[in-house]
């Protein structure tokens, strides 16, 4: 299956702003429109009323120095599918 990048954005902020940033993106994907702009760029993306919710934490080895650690969020969705079977590796809680 080929991938496609349609939007990407990466910026270095306070830990404050990437988290007011994240409940900004929340709330735009529970309204089922979600926005993203930068300077020249614009992607518009509705997601449906069943998405795929994946959390990832990696450690990435460097030899230049000190691991790098990451938290990945995605919500994903089969384009035009609105009912599809939804995977399942058990239910996520947040402590």
């Amino acid at each position: 299956m080929a991938e496609t990048k349609l939007f990407k954005a990466e910026e270095r902020m306070e830990r404050s702003a990437a988290a007011r940033m994240l409940r900004e993106l929340a709330d735009r994907v529970e309204s089922g429109r979600v926005v993203l702009r930068t300077a020249g760029n614009e992607l518009v993306m509705e997601p449906p009323q069943q998405v795929v919710f994946e959390v990832e934490a990696e450690r990435e080895d460097s030899s230049s120095g000190a691991p790098e650690l990451k938290l990945e969020i995605e919500v994903s969705w089969v384009e035009g599918d609105t009912e599809g079977e939804l995977p399942s590796e058990g239910t996520l809680e947040l402590g």
